[in-house]
């Protein structure tokens, strides 16, 4: 037998141990303890409850874990979709192709063709191939109104979201500035305690980089991996509450600036 078995058997143990944990729970959850006809079944299971939770005490650290993974998840998947809206509404915005933002255009191309070439790397099959094919071409024609782009070719990742893949996402639109735009609310100044939006930035960027290492050793523990506690994930989830928040209110003033780019090179070609 190998080694690493034993380990292995004790690891899901824990979590047949927690799963017993939250079916219990529920269980009990379901039962009502206003019927005094009740009463003895709900003490049952309440000792029966009570007994489980102290098997699982020590197992809780990894319960906690996976809500970490799990609200990081969250937080990945919001980037990209808030990411995503931003795209559609600098679209509606340009009206037609040749007046979105040139590094829009650029990455446009050139992540569709990524998706186009590795289609099941990013979750899309034949029928996304061809509606994408089909986008880009009517983009590149832009002999009609700007009806769509594929905005989930622009948002693809291979990594983590960590600060420089966020500051990466935004680059693609012609946005370089996200995290200077990010650290100047006060919303994060007041959460990191700081009124310097040069610190502000460098404090969000290292508890973000810092989560997305916990993050990767809760998804992939090894057996020196010193599980969070629950007093550092409940911070991290008011972080990422807040670094959500801070970051739509960045985009609503980001969107005017783009807007204002697009009301240019839309004079310019008035002009020619």
């Amino acid at each position: 037998m190998y080694s690493t078995l034993p380990e292995y058997h004790s690891d899901l143990n824990k979590v047949s141990a927690l799963l017993t944990l939250t079916s219990s729970v529920k269980d009990f959850a379901g039962i009502s303890s206003s019927e005094t006809t009740e009463q003895d079944v709900f003490l049952s299971h309440a000792s029966d409850l009570h007994g489980i939770s102290q098997e699982n005490r020590a197992n809780l650290v990894v319960l906690n874990g996976t809500l970490l993974l799990y609200v990081s998840g969250k937080f990945e998947n919001f980037v990209r979709l808030t990411f995503e809206e931003l795209c559609t509404n600098i679209a509606d915005k340009a009206e037609r192709y040749n007046y979105l933002p040139k590094e829009m255009r650029e990455n446009h191309v050139r992540l569709t063709a990524e998706v186009i070439a590795n289609p099941r790397k990013y979750g899309h099959g034949d029928l996304g191939v061809k509606s994408f094919i089909k986008v880009l071409s009517d983009n590149l024609t832009d002999e009609v109104d700007l009806e769509s782009i594929n905005t989930s070719c622009l948002s693809i990742t291979s990594e983590n979201m960590r600060p420089k893949i966020i500051n990466d996402l935004f680059k693609r639109v012609g946005i370089n500035n996200i995290w200077e735009k990010i650290s100047q609310q006060a919303k994060l100044q007041l959460f990191l305690e700081t009124h310097d939006p040069a610190k502000a930035k460098k404090d969000a960027e290292a508890y973000l980089n810092k989560l997305m290492d916990i993050r990767n050793n809760i998804a992939h523990p090894a057996s020196s991996f010193s599980w969070p506690d629950s007093e550092y994930i409940g911070k991290s989830i008011e972080f990422l509450k807040v670094l959500g928040e801070v970051l739509a209110e960045s985009l609503a003033v980001i969107e005017f600036d783009l807007s204002r780019r697009i009301d240019e090179a839309k004079a310019n070609k008035a002009r020619q």
